[in-house]
């Protein structure tokens, strides 16, 4: 089975989940990388993967004829630090949310 991540997901994530499922199924050999969201689409629509584990933002899904599953959500947020100074009309926000807030 081949499986992606991109990256967010590769940073340990997914550790416990991947370790759990190699514990049930011993024969099952896992090609684990991480790429860029649109690399990876590119991958699947290539026939190169099997599965890829990515980040959307809210509403989004993948490209047809890729089928999205909605496995998780998750809230983001952008962080600075206190010397830092932005535009706030400059910026834009992309937030993830269970609630839908």
């Amino acid at each position: 089975m081949r499986i992606e991540f991109a990256y967010p997901l590769a940073e340990g994530t997914l550790i416990d989940p991947i370790r759990a499922l190699t514990e049930k199924y011993p024969k099952v050999q896992l090609g684990l990388l991480s790429e860029l969201t649109g690399e990876l689409f590119h991958r699947l629509l290539a026939g190169e993967l099997d599965v890829a584990a990515v980040l959307l933002p809210e509403g989004k899904t993948a490209p047809p004829p890729l089928l999205t599953n909605i496995i998780a959500s998750d809230r983001m947020e952008i962080v600075q630090g206190a010397a830092g100074s932005y535009d706030q009309k400059d910026v834009v926000l992309v937030r993830h949310s269970a609630n839908g807030s």
